[in-house]
């Protein structure tokens, strides 16, 4: 019956649009499926980000007698945080404008500290900074 319609597509539901309640279940499933590996993938960059931060934060803990590391911690995780929202806004997830904003200001201030060899509140900046970051994700809403 469905061949004298569509030329042998299949049965004769398919060749009148009606899909059963079982292949709507199905899509349905699948949709809620892809949307939650999104999210697990969304999440699993974030983590990423803000795990390699925090490792570079510990650089002045793990060379204590370096001399004066606030520079390249700046450097560092403003490009740790830029390549997690390039990467993020490439996968089409949401950044966070803060974030955006945080990762120049830390690669801003890091480039201009190793030119002037100026550090203004040491290696509390970098904490100060990335705390403004993590408290203006908050009160925008976008975690």
């Amino acid at each position: 019956m469905g061949e004298e319609f569509g030329g042998g597509r299949g049965s004769d539901y398919e060749v009148r649009g009606v899909r059963s309640e079982q292949e709507m279940r199905f899509e349905r499933g699948r949709a809620a499926s892809y949307r939650r590996l999104r999210f697990r993938e969304e999440h699993q960059i974030t983590i990423l980000t803000v795990g390699f931060s925090l490792l570079v934060f510990m650089l002045p803990v793990i060379f204590p007698y370096a001399n004066n590391l606030t520079p390249i911690v700046l450097l560092l995780t403003g490009m740790i945080l830029l390549a997690g929202c390039f990467f993020q806004s490439q996968r089409r997830f949401p950044v966070n404008i803060t974030t955006w904003i945080g990762g120049l200001a830390m690669l801003v201030i890091g480039i201009w500290e190793l030119q002037a060899q100026r550090t203004p509140f040491d290696s509390l900046l970098p904490v100060m900074i990335f705390a403004g970051v993590l408290v203006g994700t908050f009160l925008t809403g976008q975690f």
